[in-house]
């Protein structure tokens, strides 16, 4: 018997776009991209993946789950591959379907962008690469930014590569401050020609593509220039920075060292390390014998269960890898020509080379010929044990996060009498100036950190007493728990705990906001975290009610120095909250500033 939803997926067209399972409740549970909606809709319930199929072992464990649990398939049509991408990624944001498993990484890192449309091109250091143009080149990812910043700072200033916007560039009629301070060759006003100009950025060009000698020659004569000038000055401000240049590329023959037989190639490291509820992959990407970094990825290991055969797993975990390279690809990232993996077997069921065996199609699907190989020599072996340091630290600081949490959601079971430990912790804060744009924020910790997803701004309105910050709560209180997000929290979250910047009147309004939404017994409970009234020092106090013996609310004290665990998270997600209410707040109030 064919699954119910085959026949809509056989009614797709063929096109690119993006389709998405929903569950009983309408809730979305799975979205997929595709470059052919109905050919890749259709391969959910062909003889692999179909429910009834005769092999159930060789059934993908999530996609049967998934095909129980889905009552109903739907597509949105995009007009290229890239733009399904990208609308995948905001589908996912925003939903957080649960059978959504993807390599998370913990940061996004700055890249540098070259583009050569433009006449007189500026560097431009950009986290997003939003599509492919082949104008613009970019460099990058940079794990280390802080002397990727230095370095940029002092190539852009001893080039005289403008910093303007092409606005200003354009309107300008004479040359800037920087001109003067001679960090800036004012191509504004024509005071060099565009040859120059492009000469000095191909220099910067070819040092992050790995060939720093002519960038380096050009500042050693600028740099005797202004001696015979007598402007030791300058001169000695140039030997500095060639200096922290030099600094810069030391870690660069570090590397070379490490990897002699590397000589300008392209190569990504690949290691992986199983912890005790996430698989961690770290990525050490070398891009025209410039080291870049490593970065790290995790997804759950909740996916994958005992019952799973070597032949899933093979196929699951390249999958992950897989799919990163695949958006690096769309979006115009430079790939390696080689991809090296090292350390540790994976899995018991099988081996290193079992899993580069598994990998093998990757050049069909990515287009492009890449190696697969395992590292060899002493050199390869050494620079693959600090990755997977790299790794063991990561896993070490996230079990280390997720501790803390557990104890400080044990504490406010015990505090607050709960019959279950907290799973989230929330956090609301107003942010206002003398009544004017009022804005409130809700931030959120999980087991694994902050969960940035689900964080959530609020516009408020702004009041004729000016300063109300009780009236504010409860305009966010309502609006928040009359809202569908508090509904879909409820189903999909058994325990949390609210946390309100305040005392006992914030706390109270809270209490009464409940009554009136009639979520009296409901599963949110809420807490409040204000300074202690001491007189030669401030503590904090956590302010909480709980039932007398007679049946009534009453506001109970206690201060947070007994539990430093519970302070650290509590403080940490109140300060989180400061930062995230005062970002709206910042950009209302500058808005209405320019009204004016």
């Amino acid at each position: 018997m064919a699954h119910p939803l085959a026949k809509i997926s056989s009614n797709f067209p063929l096109v690119s776009g993006c389709y998405f399972f929903k569950d009983k409740a309408g809730v979305i549970i799975y979205v997929g991209k595709a470059k052919n909606l109905r050919e890749r809709t259709g391969n959910y319930f062909s003889g692999i993946y179909s429910q009834n199929s005769k092999n159930q072992n060789n059934n993908d464990h999530k996609t049967r789950q998934l095909l129980e649990e889905a009552i109903s398939l739907e597509y949105q049509e995009t007009a290229t591959e890239i733009e399904a991408l990208l609308l995948e990624n905001s589908l996912i944001k925003r939903w957080r379907p649960k059978f959504n498993i993807r390599l998370k990484d913990d940061k996004t890192y700055p890249y540098l962008k070259i583009n050569f449309s433009h006449p007189f091109p500026k560097l431009e250091i950009v986290r997003k690469i939003q599509k492919k143009k082949s104008d613009c080149v970019y460099f990058g990812p940079f794990v280390y930014t802080l002397q990727f910043y230095k370095a940029v700072e002092i190539l852009t200033k001893f080039l005289g590569i403008r910093s303007c916007s092409d606005q200003e560039l354009s309107s300008r009629k004479r040359p800037c401050l920087l001109y003067q301070l001679k960090q800036c060759t004012a191509p504004c006003v024509a005071l060099i020609s565009q040859e120059n100009y492009l000469e000095r950025v191909k220099f910067l060009k070819d040092f992050f593509s790995g060939r720093p000698s002519a960038i380096f020659s050009f500042l050693e004569e600028e740099m005797k220039n202004f001696s015979e000038k007598e402007e030791f000055e300058m001169a000695a401000m140039i030997r500095d920075n060639l200096q922290s240049l030099t600094g810069f590329l030391a870690y660069q023959e570090e590397i070379q060292q490490l990897l002699p037989s590397l000589d300008k190639k392209s190569v990504d490291f690949i290691s992986c390390l199983k912890g005790e509820e996430e698989i961690y992959w770290a990525i050490a990407i070398i891009r025209s014998g410039i080291f870049y970094g490593i970065r790290h990825f995790s997804f759950p290991i909740e996916f994958l269960h005992k019952e799973e055969t070597q032949e899933q797993l093979l196929e699951f975990l390249p999958s992950q890898l897989l799919e990163y390279y695949q958006r690096e690809k769309l979006l115009g990232i430079s790939l390696p020509e080689e991809i090296i993996w090292g350390g540790e077997n994976f899995s018991e069921k099988f081996s290193n080379e079992e899993l580069l065996f598994s990998i093998s199609s990757w050049e069909q699907l990515l287009g492009f010929s890449v190696k697969i190989g395992k590292s060899k020599g002493s050199f390869q072996e050494s620079f693959i044990q600090k990755i997977q340091d790299s790794l063991w630290e990561k896993r070490s600081q996230k079990e280390k996060t997720r501790g803390i949490f557990s104890m400080a959601c044990q504490l406010l079971k015990q505090l607050l009498q709960l019959k279950a430990a907290p799973v989230l912790l929330e956090c609301v804060d107003i942010a206002v100036f003398q009544g004017s744009s009022p804005a409130a924020s809700r931030v959120v910790h999980g087991k694994n950190g902050l969960r940035k997803d689900l964080y959530r701004y609020y516009k408020l309105e702004e009041r004729p007493e000016k300063n109300n910050d009780v009236a504010m709560m409860r305009e966010f209180f309502l609006r928040y728990l009359q809202g569908e997000e508090y509904l879909s929290y409820s189903k999909n979250f058994s325990k949390r705990v609210l946390i309100v910047d305040g005392g006992t009147p914030q706390v109270s309004i809270a209490f009464r906001c409940l009554e009136e939404c009639g979520l009296k017994d409901s599963l949110l409970s809420i807490v409040g975290i204000a300074k202690a009234r001491k007189i030669f020092k401030t503590s904090e106090r956590l302010v909480f009610a709980r039932k007398n013996s007679f049946g009534k609310m009453v506001f109970e004290e206690v201060s947070l120095e007994k539990y430093p665990e519970l302070m650290r998270i509590l403080c940490h997600l109140r300060d989180e909250a400061h930062r995230f209410s005062r970002k709206l707040h910042h950009r209302l109030e500058k808005k209405r500033l320019l009204k004016r």
